[in-house]
């Protein structure tokens, strides 16, 4: 959920130009940690004081950038805050929760950062996006609007004057001269979301209870930093305080830092994936399960140009950024839950990143199914379990690195894909390999490259994979984001093959020639036009 990537970790990194050093600093997730295996599956371990107290989390809002949502107020009547001593804080069900009962808003939140490649294509305000990163497929992106950088920094665009005004009002005149810094190299995204909050603060445009909910009532692993000994992020938070001249101790700058890195989630669009960072104190209450029964959704209304300004009439559509809405019926008393990881990945996969960034161990029911099932087929039948494993791995590893130009590219996807369909036959009579393993990667990379080399068959083949075996096993409710983004982009394929509804839904037009060629091997697959209509 945080931005994270591998860096030595170098004290000396502080002494040199602090404005040099933020802009090449990565985090590594597990550098400098202890490792904390949590019976449970939640985001807090240390942290349950709030709710032995008595503490009440309020609805976060009340900056005038934000949409008005009641500050200070109360959560819904559907959910409240209990502690577990293990798990921490969590969220739970008051009554029974239909499955087309949305439970929460989500304001704009102020807390925020783009991607720096998402920068050039999204609007620093409202968030319009004007590309889409899946090849041929238009979604939600606005291709005809242009994006005017700021005059100030050029490191930032807007929609229009009107989004530029509020952006500049809310936030962006306090980062502006701070980001005309960096010309080649700009910061990571969790960085300056910690930036951001650390300019509000210091100009006094922070509300003070808003900053006692940051940094008394949110996880922030502090048996992990306070005990670590000097590393590549004290020397972060250090060139922060430099960059922006903050009062603020570099103690508190450090816990600000592991508050957001900790508590943040993916920015979301409505079908283009993550954009970003962002943080609502409400949310982070939320735990983990591999079998949540909650999730976040963005609503369709987010994707137009300037859907939060004042101009738009309807206040319900100013207020609400996103959506908590349930994946099942949830029962009075029931823990709310999320995803923290990818539920398609391995349960290798997943608890490596539960551990490298949450300091957990996940245990629940989903993971411990895998781990037997993997176990009874490696005890069973050691051959193909090593095979597979091996093979998946080579797999996925050339997809992450098709390189070269487009034909050697393409060459390279194609043998890929031809020793994927070739294997993969052998391994579909044993469930727990392909759905507790890499199979939706691989089959998403293919997709998606696909898409890219006009190999439209193989798109649609693969999408209906992980849709139909994958999905129904891994995850819960059919309109979970993963299903709904991916039967999006499967719906889409079936109309580039059959040339439906192209004029305002294609990025550019694919090459007619790939189309018949996708075609004839889908012909020859036994999967005709009449089918494909069909299944369409």
């Amino acid at each position: 959920m945080a931005e994270s990537s591998q860096s030595p970790s170098d004290e000396s990194t502080s002494t040199i130009d602090p404005v040099t050093a933020l802009a090449n600093m990565h985090i590594s997730d597990s550098q400098n940690r202890d490792i904390v295996k949590d019976e449970g599956n939640g985001r807090a371990m240390e942290d349950s004081r709030t709710a032995k107290e008595g503490k009440k989390i309020e609805k976060f809002d009340g900056i005038s950038h934000c949409s008005p949502v009641e500050a200070g107020g109360s959560l819904p009547d559907t959910m409240e805050v209990r502690a577990d001593p293990v798990k921490g804080e969590g969220l739970f069900a008051k009554r029974d929760i239909s499955v087309s009962e949305p439970i929460w808003a989500l304001p704009y939140s102020i807390f925020m950062a783009l991607e720096t490649e998402k920068l050039s294509s999204t609007c620093y305000s409202c968030l319009a996006v004007i590309s889409s990163h899946i090849p041929h497929i238009k979604g939600t992106a606005r291709e005809d609007m242009n994006l005017k950088s700021c005059t100030g920094c050029s490191q930032v665009k807007f929609c229009n004057k009107d989004c530029q005004a509020k952006a500049w009002k809310a936030y962006h005149k306090l980062e502006c001269k701070i980001f005309s810094l960096y010309r080649e190299n700009f910061p990571p995204m969790v960085i300056r979301a910690v930036m951001r909050v650390v300019l509000l603060k210091d100009k006094g445009l922070l509300p003070k209870e808003h900053w006692e909910i940051l940094m008394n009532d949110l996880v922030c692993h502090e048996h992990v930093w306070k005990t670590a000994p000097p590393n590549n992020i004290t020397a972060m938070v250090r060139d922060i305080k430099i960059v922006t001249k903050s009062k603020l101790s570099l103690e508190t700058l450090i816990k600000l830092f592991w508050v957001m890195r900790t508590n943040s989630i993916e920015l979301p669009t409505s079908v283009h994936g993550g954009i970003g960072t962002m943080l609502d104190p409400v949310f982070a209450k939320l735990n983990h399960s591999c079998v949540a029964n909650v999730m976040l959704y963005r609503p369709w209304h987010t994707s137009a140009s300037g859907w939060n300004l004042d101009s738009n009439p309807s206040a319900e559509q100013r207020g609400t950024f996103a959506t908590v809405i349930p994946l099942r019926d949830i029962k009075a008393g029931e823990e709310l839950t999320i995803f923290y990881s990818d539920p398609t990945s391995s349960v290798s996969e997943r608890n490596l990143k539960h551990m490298d960034n949450y300091y957990f161990e996940c245990t629940c029911p989903r993971c411990a199914d895998d781990m037997k099932a993997i176990s009874e087929i490696e005890d069973s039948m050691p051959i193909v379990s090593a095979e597979h494993e091996s093979w998946s791995e080579r797999v996925l590893q050339q997809l992450e690195n098709l390189q070269g130009g487009k034909e050697e590219a393409l060459l390279a996807y194609n043998k890929v894909s031809e020793d994927w369909e070739r294997n993969l036959p052998k391994y579909l009579d044993y469930p727990a390999l392909y759905t507790a393993s890499h199979f939706d990667q691989i089959s998403l990379h293919l997709a998606v490259n696909g898409l890219h080399f006009g190999a439209f068959d193989k798109t649609l083949i693969n999408l209906l994979r992980s849709y139909f075996l994958i999905y129904p096993a891994r995850l819960t409710g059919r309109h979970n984001y993963s299903n709904i983004h991916v039967m999006f982009v499967m719906l889409e394929t079936f109309d580039i093959l059959l040339a439906i509804n192209c004029k305002d839904k294609r990025v550019d037009e694919p090459d007619q020639d790939d189309i018949k060629q996708s075609l004839r091997r889908l012909s020859k697959s036994g999967v005709g036009k009449e089918t494909l209509v069909y299944w369409r």
